[in-house]
């Protein structure tokens, strides 16, 4: 599984051991930050652990072909569970002045 590198709209990535950190205190904008491109259905689980905004406004959301399927609440750990999924699989940030933090496994 690999993360961009980094942030546009401001912010920063750690990959800490399994987990990958994703942070910022003032992140305005749209940015993928995970792309896969699934050819045979599989199984995909996504954890999002520790996630929380502290301002502004902020969502973290799946994409199944440019659609959302899942959008992640605030607040909550969560491990989501894609079974038979095929395509365009993606998980975007959006946000406006957003002072947030959270960590996220893909596997």
């Amino acid at each position: 599984t690999s993360f961009t590198s980094s942030v546009k709209g401001g912010g920063d990535i750690e990959t800490l051991d399994s987990n990958t950190k994703i942070y910022s205190d003032n992140f305005s904008g749209v940015t993928e930050i995970y792309q896969n491109n699934i050819i045979w259905a599989s199984q995909l689980s996504i954890d999002v652990n520790s996630f929380y905004v502290e301002s502004g406004n902020f969502r973290l959301v799946v994409l199944q072909n440019d659609e959302i399927i899942h959008d992640f609440v605030i607040g909550e750990d969560k491990t989501l569970v894609l079974d038979d999924v095929k395509g365009d699989i993606s998980i975007r940030m959006a946000g406006e002045s957003a002072n947030f933090q959270f960590y996220i496994r893909v596997y």
